[in-house]
């Protein structure tokens, strides 16, 4: 089975990892309990959050979002609204 990724576009996963930061800190969680709870490896986390991956699939963005008690819509929201110039 093929998987979808979210964005071939850098921006969109900019977005996505700017959300995710940004609930992580609301949330003082860790890349390590975020792994844990998403069931995404701790490798996959770190290089998604350190901006190391153009791209993640839905299943990820949908896992992460989850294991944060939110959507992958919401974070990609909260992530426009925290890199939106002040």
């Amino acid at each position: 089975m093929e998987m979808t990724h979210v964005s071939e576009s850098a921006g969109t996963t900019k977005l996505f990892v700017a959300g995710v930061n940004e609930m992580m800190q609301r949330k003082s969680v860790t890349k390590r309990w975020l792994s844990e709870q998403s069931g995404v490896s701790l490798r996959a986390i770190r290089q998604l959050l350190n901006n190391k991956s153009a791209s993640c699939t839905l299943m990820t963005t949908d896992a992460i979002a989850e294991a944060l008690g939110t959507t992958t819509f919401e974070i990609l929201r909260k992530g426009k609204r925290v890199s939106e110039p002040v």
